[in-house]
C-alpha cells in the first residue's frame, strides 16, 4: 500500500522487534513508512484520534481483545475504518493440542 499511496504516511507496529526489523527491510527505500515496536493493547505513544484507518493481520487472536479494540478505537479518527484478518482455524495447533490431551 505504501508503494502505491505515496501521498499517505503508514505506521507499522508489532510487539516483536524481529518482526519490525523484517518490515523495515521490506520497505527499503520508502519514505512514507514509520516503524514502532508496540502491542495492539498499548498505543500510548499515539495521540487519540490520530489515524484515518487501521489494518491488522492475524493479531486479534493473540491479544487481550477488549484492550486492543479499545486502543485501536481510541487512536482512530471519528468515522475511520478498521480491517482485520483472522484465522478461523489454526491447524498448526492441532498436534500440540492432541498431544496435551493424551498426556493429561
Amino acid at each position: 500500500m505504501a508503494k502505491k499511496l505515496t501521498q499517505h504516511t503508514f505506521v507499522l507496529t508489532d510487539k516483536q522487534q524481529e518482526m519490525v526489523d523484517k518490515a523495515v527491510k521490506r520497505a527499503d527505500g520508502l519514505s512514507n513508512v514509520e516503524f514502532h515496536v508496540a502491542s495492539a493493547e498499548d498505543f500510548a505513544r499515539f495521540p487519540s484520534e490520530s489515524f484515518d484507518a487501521a489494518v491488522g493481520c492475524y493479531v486479534l487472536m493473540f491479544v487481550d481483545l477488549p484492550r486492543a479494540l479499545s486502543e485501536i478505537s481510541r487512536v482512530l479518527k471519528p468515522g475511520a475504518l478498521a480491517w482485520f484478518t483472522v484465522w478461523t482455524e489454526m491447524p498448526f495447533f492441532a498436534w500440540p493440542q492432541e498431544a496435551l490431551k493424551q498426556l493429561y
